[in-house]
């Protein structure tokens, strides 16, 4: 895609992802992800989304079976901050672990779909 990119407060701009899963589907690692509390995703503006197409963000811990819908970015709404771990995962891992990787996951779909989400 390289239409999407991350910022975590403190860390360097990212607009690689880890690994591209389909040409609609992308994730991004975020490596001690027990100290992240918000992540900024925002559209770089090298790649258009269409006005129709929307970017639904999704968060998970390890194993990454479960992922947590952030939001949505898209041509009106090009980029947005979310609250990374808030969830009673995020407090179990950072109580116990340490150095824990987890991963921001976009998926381009219809902007419908995306916002009913």
């Amino acid at each position: 895609m390289n239409a999407i990119g991350i910022v975590i407060p403190g860390r360097a701009v990212v607009t690689a992802p880890s690994a591209v899963l389909s040409p609609t589907r992308e994730v991004f690692n975020v490596p001690d992800a027990e100290c992240v509390k918000s992540v900024a995703v925002f559209l770089t503006g090298a790649v258009a989304l269409p006005e129709n197409v929307g970017a639904a963000v999704f968060f998970a811990w390890p194993p990454y079976q479960s992922w947590r819908f952030l939001g949505h970015l898209s041509a009106a709404k090009p980029s947005a901050v979310f609250r990374a771990n808030s969830d009673v995962g995020a407090r179990a891992i950072a109580a116990v672990a340490r150095h824990v990787t987890a991963q921001i996951m976009v998926e381009l779909a219809p902007l419908e779909q995306v916002e009913a989400l």
